[in-house]
């Protein structure tokens, strides 16, 4: 099994244990659950363990870290705007600067394809 990202072969179960160890957890223990920590730790564990299987699948790890790399962002706007926050109101600034960051990362991986495409005429 290949690594993702920061993480090695079997790190990324340490984020999905803390998440279901979160979630599940009484509440004589964690009396308020924040639905940010809820929703970074969702996601975190999905999209590693989502990036693991890709790279096991595919067998190409520099091609999957630079997929991990530049999806990150737009993945985490994308799950931003339709995660169900039940107790708390969407933070509008995130939102515009995820926003404004995946328009950046779409917008120089665009600009790096046409300039590899450029190269190889």
């Amino acid at each position: 099994m290949y690594s993702v990202g920061v993480f090695y072969a079997w790190d990324f179960l340490i984020v999905a244990v803390c998440a279901i160890v979160y979630l599940f957890c009484p509440p004589k223990i964690i009396a308020e659950k924040k639905e940010y920590v809820k929703f970074f730790l969702l996601f975190f564990s999905v999209y590693f363990f989502l990036f693991i299987v890709i790279t096991n699948i595919l067998k190409d790890r520099e091609a999957t870290h630079m997929l991990f790399k530049v999806c990150v962002v737009p993945a985490l706007f994308i799950s931003h705007l339709f995660y169900p926050f039940k107790t708390e109101k969407k933070n509008q600034h995130l939102s515009f600067f995820l926003f404004f960051f995946s328009l950046c990362i779409i917008g120089l991986g665009a600009l790096i394809m046409v300039a590899f495409g450029f190269s190889n005429m």
